[in-house]
């Protein structure tokens, strides 16, 4: 059968393996705003695409939204002194947000309008001393609307700034651009029982039920950016009969985070992993769900986006610490971290060195370096001073009492890469409560968005824009909020990505920032027994 013609189309999941739902204890408060959630219509809808008018004496570019404007295929051309972008529906990645155009000679005129309370339409006016190249303009007014809106560096292998890798490509490798294809706002509800599922089924096939988010016929592996948008509330998608379907249309959707379920006969161009985690069945349970798509678009990236052809990018992972007894615990957490190019930098604050420690960096196989720091340091010097020795293109801090999974820095290395934001974490969703002895799961921002916070001890940026906002403040607590602070006020950007593999401890005292634990019970989704870590790593 021809691979032409494929579609979504509406069906019922595949049976459910086994599991089970934790007991989220939700009062009715909580229960009200989950069902106005699960109802919210996502605004991101359109389908006009992207429109290039040239009328007298201006070139203008219409969009529904940045993200139509990103998949568009035909930007403006040709010469003009003044261009206008037109976003229908365009929302500030942060309530911070100040947009501004990239600095360049030669500009007579700039005007910027944003909408009231940072949502709605939006446009940006330049007008030039003299002809310039149209879609040079659009490079510079693109920052307005979002930092990475068009010209995003690629992350894998290459310095900040740099183009595509030049190595060569395996032969046959799928690559698809991750900028483009990924989980970016996939929707929390995506994951319930009752969440929508689709089956890929070809035209005229006698499909049961509504045709949903077709693509055009023979356009391969493509998936325009309104059915990307469309699938953000989608449980899942069956495949009956993968062999008979383009390898490249599978790995885009595995990649935008729908659980893709093919329980045989995926074509060999897909990667082994993601071919592996196709076939299993689909589990039970919001959190295994959520799990599963984790593990799915997580293989799906680094297997075939082209920004990790050449390898992925250096990482350093600064930690400073002044407790000794948490130290062996997080130096094998690092240690088992798989992501390959990794550098351990662990400074010791007022810690005296000792030969076992030594021995246990040693013994990781990593590149590392240790540290010391007298104790009259504030904690933010001490971070300063780790950093100005680590080695690699992106920083990620940990803290020394938090649980990480193994797959946690290439979480972080694939969202800074997809999202093109400045500094990329997790939120504190897990927490474990040592003293009341359980792990509970907050409602705590929108995880795959843009945000004004992460948890401190997941952050990642990269090490030029760290220094370029000054680095670390030298004061003995809050340091992160001081970044973040900082960052979000020079117009970076902000990404929260998924909760999983990062476990936040909470004790009664030893904390700089401390609300007390009935601030995190106010609000809780899910409750285990014991230190909880939903790791999505490999089974």
């Amino acid at each position: 059968m021809s691979r032409k013609g494929w579609r979504l189309a509406s069906a019922p999941p595949p049976p459910a393996g086994n599991g089970s739902e934790p007991d989220p204890r939700l009062n009715w408060k909580q229960k009200a705003r989950r069902a106005a959630y699960r109802y919210a219509i996502d605004p991101i809808r359109g389908r006009a695409g992207v429109r290039v008018l040239r009328l007298p004496g201006r070139t203008l570019v219409l969009a529904e939204t940045v993200d139509a404007l990103r998949h568009a295929s035909r930007l403006p051309g040709g010469q003009t002194r003044r261009l206008t972008v037109v976003i229908g529906w365009w929302r500030a990645p942060s309530r911070a947000w100040s947009g501004r155009v990239a600095s360049t000679a030669g500009l007579r005129r700039v005007r910027v309008s944003a909408p009231k309370r940072n949502r709605g339409p939006s446009w940006v006016d330049l007008t030039a001393v003299s002809q310039r190249p149209a879609a040079q303009l659009l490079a510079v007014a693109a920052p307005a609307l979002r930092p990475d809106a068009l010209d995003r560096p690629v992350a894998g292998g290459s310095p900040p700034g740099g183009a595509m890798p030049a190595s060569p490509v395996p032969a046959g490798r799928l690559l698809v651009d991750a900028r483009l294809v990924n989980p970016r706002g996939r929707r929390l509800d995506a994951y319930r029982a009752d969440a929508p599922w689709l089956a890929l089924d070809a035209s005229g096939a006698g499909l049961a039920g509504r045709v949903l988010l077709p693509w055009r016929s023979g356009s391969r592996g493509a998936l325009g950016w309104p059915t990307i948008a469309g699938l953000r509330g989608i449980g899942g998608v069956t495949c009956a009969r993968p062999a008979e379907v383009d390898p490249e249309l599978l790995v885009r959707l595995a990649m935008t985070g729908v659980i893709v379920h093919a329980p045989a006969g995926v074509p060999d161009l897909v990667a082994p992993e993601v071919r592996a985690i196709l076939a299993e069945p689909v589990p039970a349970g919001m959190v295994a769900r959520e799990e599963r798509s984790v593990r799915q678009r997580r293989a799906a990236i680094r297997a075939h986006a082209i920004a990790f052809a050449a390898g992925p990018p250096s990482v350093s992972v600064v930690l400073a610490t002044r407790r000794a007894e948490h130290i062996s615990a997080i130096v094998a957490a690092m240690a088992a971290q798989t992501y390959p190019n990794l550098e351990l930098v662990v400074c010791l604050h007022g810690v005296a060195r000792s030969s076992d420690l030594e021995r246990e960096l040693a013994a990781t196989g990593r590149p590392y370096q240790l540290i010391g720091a007298p104790e009259e340091l504030s904690y933010g010097a001490v971070l300063g001073l780790a950093t100005g020795r680590a080695q690699g293109t992106l920083l990620a801090k940990v803290d020394d009492d938090d649980t990480y999974g193994t797959e946690h820095i290439w979480d972080l290395v694939l969202a800074h890469h997809y999202s093109g934001a400045t500094m990329v974490g997790k939120g504190a969703e897990f927490v474990f409560l040592e003293d009341a002895g359980f792990t509970i799961r907050r409602w705590s921002g929108r995880p795959e968005w843009d945000d004004v916070v992460v948890a401190g001890g997941t952050i990642l940026m990269r090490r030029a824009d760290l220094e370029a906002l000054g680095g670390w403040r030298p004061v003995p607590r809050a340091v992160d909020k001081a970044l973040l602070d900082r960052l979000l006020r020079a117009g970076g950007t902000i990404y929260r990505t998924h909760p999983m593999g990062y476990l936040y401890h909470r004790r009664a005292a030893g904390h700089t920032w401390d609300p007390g634990q009935e601030y995190f019970l106010q609000r809780i989704r899910g409750r285990w027994d014991g230190a909880y870590l939903p790791d999505a790593g490999p089974r």
